[in-house]
């Protein structure tokens, strides 16, 4: 009886004690822009903004990211970067789309099928449509490329 006792008493602290699979963490639980924050090249720090949608495929949505310097006054541009659906942030090697370029800005990201269109700014100079679109069976996606049809941005 003794030994039934101990056996029910160490289940429950297994169970009290949280014991056993963790739950997957979704890219919604994800701080990306604490996770992603050391790609950012800016004198007062980043701030992130993620949207995701599927362009590989798979049934994963790609986490794309916008990274922007916090002062207005910082001469480095925009980022962006792309992390294939479902992987750990802290150990990703997410794909860079847009890298800092000084005045360049990356904004109205869009999707459209399996392509992600966005417009790329650089300070007095005319805005150029882009996407970027993931081949089938890559590991990751093509590079980026100036996008000859029309597109979301506007």
């Amino acid at each position: 009886m003794r030994r039934i006792r101990c056996v029910v008493a160490a289940g429950t602290l297994m169970l009290v004690a949280g014991c056993g699979p963790e739950p997957a963490q979704g890219s919604a639980e994800i701080n990306w822009g604490d996770a992603r924050r050391s790609d950012a090249n800016c004198l007062d720090g980043a701030r992130t903004s993620k949207q995701s949608h599927d362009i590989g495929g798979d049934t994963e949505d790609e986490i794309f990211l916008i990274m922007r310097c916090n002062a207005k006054a910082d001469p480095a541009g925009d980022m962006l970067e792309v992390v294939v659906g479902g992987v750990d942030p802290a150990t990703t090697h997410p794909t860079k789309l847009i890298t800092q370029v000084p005045g360049r800005i990356v904004d109205n990201l869009c999707f459209k099928d399996r392509a992600a269109i966005f417009r790329v700014t650089v300070a007095g100079k005319p805005a150029v449509i882009m996407q970027v679109v993931w081949p089938k069976g890559a590991a990751e996606p093509a590079r980026p490329t100036i996008r000859r049809a029309g597109g979301c941005p506007e």
